[in-house]
């Protein structure tokens, strides 16, 4: 798989053999998400997702209760960064019948592109309108032995010093026994559309035409993302989330632990569940 580096000029820097992950950096101590790509050679299998060995440093608990609600925390949880350059995954310019070893071709789609305006906001991934959870018995989820067991394995992976995440694991699942929808508008210039439209859902549908047809009337949509709702303790500022991103063919999922102060999300540690 190739990695295009495109400035924002519209000028490649450069194609790399790549890897994909989601990647979580913090911008001004605002929670953001980022690509980062990760030479590895041709012969070596595609892994996505998150570090199963969490960072260990939770930080200090906040002192006073903070109330926060759950379309804040989502859309910082989703938020990108802005970026002078796009890192866009190799085969999309497959789908949209790019030659990436020519750089003249790259050259002039990406000033197409910057001339129709797509460029105006950073690449964007479409979020789903229901909320996701991590299903752990597609037969019956509703298996409490099955659901006992990933609890204890989160619990088991998920290492913050000084905080025992446990009660905060419950009250994730209880929140998420039902899948429903979201409230949260969409934004651009973070960088996610929220599908209540059902606008890019259509291309998985028969006739649909698939990702080549989503890639070619949508360029910048980089991905598709489900997300649950946030488990939130206002006392540490602690919050616990699913998510899963899929980019093409590849995709993974797991639970990702933030703290919030001050308006502001650091991510502190994460489990990897799947990847593909």
């Amino acid at each position: 798989m190739t990695v295009a580096i495109i400035s924002e000029a519209g000028h490649p820097i450069g194609i790399l053999q790549a890897v994909l992950r989601e990647n979580a950096r913090s911008n001004g101590g605002f929670r953001r998400i980022g690509l980062t790509a990760v030479l590895i050679t041709a012969s070596i299998g595609l892994l996505v997702g998150t570090s199963c060995s969490p960072r260990q440093n939770a930080g200090k608990p906040n002192m006073q209760t903070i109330t926060v609600d759950d379309n804040t925390l989502l859309a910082l949880i989703l938020a990108r960064p802005r970026s002078d350059e796009y890192v866009m995954p190799g085969d999309w310019f497959t789908y949209l019948d790019v030659n990436p070893n020519d750089p003249n071709e790259v050259r002039e789609f990406f000033q197409e592109l910057r001339r129709s305006g797509a460029m105006d906001y950073p690449p964007y991934t479409v979020v789903a309108p229901q909320t996701r959870f991590c299903s752990f018995d597609p037969i019956d989820p509703n298996n409490l032995i099955g659901v006992e067991r990933t609890k204890k394995y989160i619990r088991e992976e998920l290492k913050i010093k000084g905080y025992d995440a446990s009660e905060l694991i419950d009250r994730l699942f209880e929140r998420n026994k039902k899948s429903v929808r979201l409230s949260l508008e969409s934004s651009r210039a973070d960088g996610y559309v929220v599908d209540y439209e059902g606008e890019y859902a259509k291309y998985f549908k028969e006739g649909g035409g698939g990702l080549k047809r989503w890639y070619r009337d949508h360029p910048t949509a980089i991905g598709w993302t489900g997300i649950s709702l946030p488990a939130y303790d206002p006392e540490t500022g602690i919050i616990l989330v699913y998510k899963d991103t899929a980019i093409g063919h590849y995709g993974g999922g797991g639970l990702y632990i933030y703290r919030y102060e001050s308006g502001e999300l650091k991510e502190i540690a994460s489990v990897a569940l799947w990847n593909t």
